[in-house]
């Protein structure tokens, strides 16, 4: 099973996988971009990486695995800060959204800021436009289960999902 946790900065994701992983006996992988070498990559918005990932998600199967941030937010941070193509870097978004929600058990949860501003002065800059990019993804996403919540219901959605996974 595959849990994916995406937004924009300081708004809840690392909160809301710790409590999910403690709840779900769960493994986190968060990706890092201080462990990433955007200048020498491969391929382009690492995608192929992308793949990889899911691919030994899907070798263990009985395992849960939450994704700390991934296809949105590549493509989103990509995008506005990396300098990615735009039409390049939707089109592996829809190559790797598509093969993800084709997995029976895939879940996509979008974290919504509870103050936007805060959020920004937080992190040092405008989020806005980064917000409003993850919300189209989300609203794009193929992947049957969706779920968005912000910080203040970030319990009543680990509770919800435990109940449900655990069945």
């Amino acid at each position: 099973m595959i849990i994916i946790i995406d937004s924009i900065d300081r708004v809840g994701k690392t909160t809301l996988a710790t409590k999910l992983a403690e709840a779900l006996n769960a493994k986190i992988y968060k990706h890092c971009v201080k462990n990433a070498d955007y200048g020498v990559m491969k391929d382009d918005c690492e995608t192929q990486a992308m793949f990889a990932l899911i691919n030994l998600a899907n070798l263990f199967k009985d395992d849960i695995i939450i994704f700390d941030r991934f296809h949105l937010s590549n493509t989103v941070y990509g995008q506005i800060e990396r300098n990615y193509d735009t039409i390049t870097s939707f089109k592996n978004f829809e190559k790797i959204d598509s093969a993800l929600a084709e997995l029976d058990d895939t879940y996509l949860i979008m974290v919504n800021p509870t103050d936007i501003d805060r959020s920004s002065k937080e992190h040092g800059l405008n989020l806005r436009p980064y917000y409003a990019k993850f919300c189209g993804l989300f609203e794009f996403s193929k992947i049957k289960n969706k779920y968005s919540t912000n910080y203040l219901g970030i319990d009543a959605l680990v509770e919800e999902l435990t109940q449900k996974i655990k069945k």
